[in-house]
C-alpha cells in the first residue's frame, strides 16, 4: 500500500524543516539541490527564501567553476 501524497510531502516537508535546524541553511539548500529538488520545489513546496536559494545556487555554480 502506497503513502498519499499528501502525507509524504508532510513528512519529507518535517524531515527537511529537521535536517535545516541543525545545519546552515544554505548548504541544506545546496544538498537538495544535489539530489533533484529544483529551486521552485523548494520554495513552493518547503518555503526555503528566494535569496538563500539563489545565493546557494551561485555559490555551487562559483565552487564548479573553480
Amino acid at each position: 500500500m502506497l503513502m498519499p501524497e499528501e502525507r509524504a510531502n508532510e513528512l519529507l516537508g518535517e524531515v527537511i524543516d529537521y535536517i535545516s535546524t541543525g545545519r546552515n541553511c544554505y548548504e541544506t539548500i545546496k544538498e537538495l539541490i544535489k539530489i533533484g529538488f529544483k529551486p521552485e520545489e523548494l520554495f513552493n513546496y518547503f518555503g526555503f527564501n528566494l535569496l538563500d536559494i539563489s545565493d546557494s545556487i551561485e555559490d555551487m555554480e562559483e565552487y564548479d567553476n573553480e
